[in-house]
């Protein structure tokens, strides 16, 4: 049983002043500008009280107890308790079968059920004043002034009262099996996790006053498997061989909304020129759903063009695919030939989509293949129509087109992605990659038994070595991001640098 007691406390002040009037003497009087201020304070207390128990039969049956209360205050009085038990047990059925030892050198089971519980970050529950500012996308002003006038405003994210505690469930089973006297291993797992309540900054139109507040999104679940195969062929004297394989595979679901939301938006991207690229939630639907224009299309499903031959946009957006992979896999391999060791890992991962700057510009530019359609000449975009009239009704009449695609609009056309609009910033993201490989050479023990030095071991490593992705994703690493972690991480990639391969040469001695 215990009880704790944790509490943070914070303070900061900067400041800091430009242009100083003596280069490289670093003082906030040097300088004929007036030094800019700044300061915090941050304090959060979390107090809770727990307990754990562990039973254990023999060397045969396990199970662990626990349960903890959390009060917390980050959250509002009436929701600043939580409470989250767990259970989770285990059953070595081997123990039950020592005839089989040869051929079953360990076999286990495991259940588990546990709830886990999450406050929110500091100062989301009260709306707060801040520092005023001004900017109009070329300069900033900042408070105070230098003339001594002072101003504070309210924050851009407002207050939630109601805001209550993350909590999540998950249900877990797995086998750990050994074969052979552990020549095979087997360690497989199911997963069923339920997140309710989760807390997320949440964008709000700039029209309201506000643009962003940390609410309770919804329920989201994952349910998936995870799979681990190690398996030695060959083991004798001299020479032993290592394979590993690992292999996953997750579903996972926006179940429902709070505050009656039809979406959430977690990312956006509007280029001028009209470009819109959503990374949204929607009920029933796997978070991180992206949103686009695509051309629009008349009853026909033919493409429907403007008075240059370029594609209109259709009124509603359209859904590209999600950000979920479908599975994630990995093998490795080790052979160890006397005091030699080669390991080689792969790492595979299929399916998925995200954004792609990298693309987008160089479809802009002209310089990838599926720019140089009809050899760059004029063309007529194929099955498309153009408007001409409206009916009585004011339905519009089409008729074929005949407008081409020529040297001036040629930018215009690739620059806005083409017939596929928005979704030509999109690629798949799959990709198997040679991660490392590693070759290493021991000195045998014998040959440094006289000296000083224990071991004496050279290698070379390698990383990121190859890359293999799909045919029509030629422009980038799939694992490049520039937007943040967690979820945000899978929106994309905007102009990132390329990924490393590197060569490392490494020397290891042990005295």
């Amino acid at each position: 049983l215990g009880y704790n007691i944790n509490e943070r406390f914070s303070k900061s002040l900067y400041a800091q002043v430009r242009n100083l009037t003596i280069p490289e003497f670093y003082q906030l009087s040097n300088s004929s500008e007036t030094p800019v201020a700044d300061g915090s304070i941050g304090q959060r207390r979390l107090v809770g009280a727990f307990g754990n128990v562990d039973i254990g039969f023999k060397s045969l049956l396990f199970i662990t107890l626990t349960a903890r209360n959390d009060w917390s205050s980050t959250l509002p009085k009436k929701h600043n308790s939580f409470f989250y038990p767990g259970v989770s047990s285990s059953f070595v059925f081997s123990e039950l079968m020592p005839s089989v030892k040869k051929v079953l050198s360990f076999g286990k089971l495991r259940l588990a059920y546990t709830r886990v519980g999450n406050d929110a970050p500091a100062y989301q529950i009260n709306t707060v004043f801040v520092n005023a500012g001004h900017s109009d996308g070329y300069g900033s002003l900042r408070y105070p002034l230098p003339n001594g006038v002072n101003s504070y405003e309210v924050s851009n994210l407002i207050g939630n009262q109601q805001l209550k505690p993350e909590l999540t469930r998950e249900f877990e089973a797995g086998t750990d099996l050994r074969l052979f006297n552990n020549r095979i291993s087997i360690d497989f797992t199911y997963y069923d996790k339920t997140t309710t309540d989760l807390i997320w900054p949440a964008p709000l139109a700039a029209s309201s006053g506000y643009t962003l507040k940390i609410i309770n999104l919804g329920k989201i679940t994952n349910k998936g498997i995870e799979a681990l195969l190690n398996v030695t062929p060959i083991k004798i004297k001299d020479f032993q061989w290592d394979i590993t394989l690992n292999f996953s595979k997750n579903h996972n679901l926006l179940v429902e909304l709070n505050d009656d939301l039809d979406r959430i938006v977690f990312n956006s991207l509007v280029v001028e020129g009209g470009q819109q690229i959503h990374f949204v939630g929607k009920p029933g639907k796997p978070v991180g759903i992206f949103e686009g224009r695509t051309a629009m299309r008349d009853e026909l499903g033919r493409i429907v063009v403007d008075n240059q031959g370029l594609p209109k946009a259709a009124k509603d957006l359209k859904e590209y695919g999600t950000r979920e992979y479908d599975y994630i896999a990995g093998a490795g391999t080790k052979i160890i030939f006397k005091d030699i060791q080669l390991s080689v890992n792969f790492d595979i991962k299929q399916g998925g989509i995200m954004y792609s700057r990298t693309k987008d510009i160089s479809v802009w530019a002209g310089t990838v293949p599926v720019t140089t359609y009809n050899n760059r000449e004029p063309f007529i975009i194929p099955n498309s129509v153009y408007e001409i009239g409206q009916d009585a009704e004011g339905k519009p009449i089409y008729a074929e087109n005949t407008i081409p695609i020529n040297a001036v609009t040629l930018v215009d056309y690739w620059g806005n992605g083409g017939t596929e609009l928005d979704g030509n910033s999109l690629i798949n993201k799959s990709y198997v990659k040679l991660r490392e490989a590693v070759l290493s050479y021991a000195l045998p023990v014998k040959l440094l038994s006289k000296t000083f030095i224990k071991n004496f071991e050279i290698s070379v490593i390698g990383r990121n070595l190859l890359l293999w992705t799909p045919k029509d994703q030629t422009y980038i690493d799939p694992e490049l991001t520039t937007f943040g972690n967690d979820l945000d991480a899978d929106f994309g990639e905007y102009g990132a640098q390329p990924t490393v391969r590197s060569v490392a040469f490494g020397v290891r001695v042990g005295f």
